[in-house]
């Protein structure tokens, strides 16, 4: 049981920082004048940058 809960805990640890990652992404491209839409599935950070590349 121990070792389930450690490994759901960790799954929903990186994907929490998954999820900051991209929001930081977000918000250092729209400082720059980059508008990043929100999507309706949750993308990792190199979807976006290879989506939003220039």
């Amino acid at each position: 049981m121990k070792k389930t809960a450690r490994a759901s805990t960790s799954k929903k640890a990186e994907a929490i920082f998954e999820a900051t990652k991209v929001a930081n992404f977000a918000a250092s491209s729209r400082l720059e004048g980059i508008y990043i839409s929100a999507d309706s599935k949750l993308l990792t950070l190199e979807e976006i940058r290879r989506r939003y590349k220039q």
